[in-house]
């Protein structure tokens, strides 16, 4: 079943562009325009993102390592491989996921393992991996199914993995035109209260929530143990 979503764009500071209307399946498939839209939009999200990575606290990086039992890691929805670079700069092994398949091509170039894959897949099987890192990869799915992925991830992973959130703060969600292109980008935010609301029952325990802001946003770096 699908239906014409009309929507306002917006750019990346909330400004109100031209309306739009797009075919969707439902709010919760909307990031399947996220996709298209990092697909065709890699190269330049690469760059518009060195400056954010530039700033963002590289202990966060050495805190993760530091909670791990083995180096076997995972970048769920890795975009182009700027974690994954500093992950394994940390000597860490890492294979990198992501539903845009020229964001693989970007992380096959780097050298990684990687693997085309929606993270919201039913077969997607993180057993071999000792810790999830998802940074801005939880923002482009709606709640619910940010919650099954959790389950999913959660059911096939042994108690002690460690998973990183990266979240943007706030309330509800919004559709947000990317660097203004006609491509479109869904985008959740999250408090206290719906990210407690998307863990509860996963299994999942918060080790701590550290905050950073380099622009706009705050951004919420999401630290968890799974507990069975």
């Amino acid at each position: 079943m699908s239906f014409a979503l009309n929507i306002e764009r917006m750019d990346v500071c909330g400004s109100k562009k031209t309306s739009l209307t797009l075919s969707v399946y439902l709010i919760d498939h909307m990031d399947e325009e996220t996709i298209r839209a990092y697909d065709a939009m890699s190269d330049l999200y690469d760059a518009e993102t060195k400056d954010f990575w530039e700033q963002f606290p590289k202990y966060i990086f050495s805190d993760f390592k530091s909670m791990l039992r083995d180096s076997r890691v995972v970048d769920l929805g890795s975009g182009p491989g700027r974690d994954a670079e500093y992950l394994r700069n940390l000597g860490m092994d890492v294979t990198c996921i992501d539903g845009a398949e020229s964001m693989i091509h970007v992380t096959e170039r780097k050298g990684f393992r990687s693997i085309l894959k929606d993270i919201r897949s039913e077969d997607l099987n993180l057993a071999e991996f000792d810790g999830v890192w998802a940074y801005s990869s939880f923002i482009h799915i709606s709640d619910s199914e940010a919650k099954k992925v959790l389950n999913r991830v959660s059911d096939n992973m042994h108690s002690g993995t460690i998973l990183f959130l990266g979240l943007i703060e706030g309330m509800g969600s919004e559709i947000v035109n990317f660097s203004g292109s006609d491509f479109v980008r869904m985008f959740q935010y999250y408090n206290e209260k719906s990210l407690g609301d998307i863990m509860e029952n996963t299994g999942f325990k918060l080790i701590k929530i550290e905050n950073f802001k380099p622009r706009n946003h705050n951004y919420l770096n999401c630290f968890f143990r799974l507990v069975k």
